[in-house]
């Protein structure tokens, strides 16, 4: 598994709230956990997911939510921060 980081821009969070709901309790892949996600002034929205691969976060979001990505950003695999 590899930490991923989706940003997303707009006025999104509601949509990423509930995106990372769905996750918790959809029925969504397993292989794919979202983890933490923050927004910032800039109305810029993260969110930290732990995938297999950049397929698999970028094939869960049109599932999850109706907001996909801008940019999913490959982190370490393995990385324990």
């Amino acid at each position: 598994m590899a930490l991923f980081m989706e940003v997303h821009t707009g006025n999104v969070v509601g949509e990423v709230q509930t995106a990372h709901q769905y996750a918790l309790e959809g029925p969504g892949s397993q292989a794919v956990r979202y983890l933490r996600y923050w927004g910032n002034r800039a109305r810029e929205v993260f969110c930290l997911v732990e995938a297999p691969s950049r397929e698999a976060v970028a094939s869960f979001c049109p599932e999850a939510q109706q907001s996909a990505p801008e940019h999913i950003v490959v982190e370490l695999p393995g990385f324990v921060g």
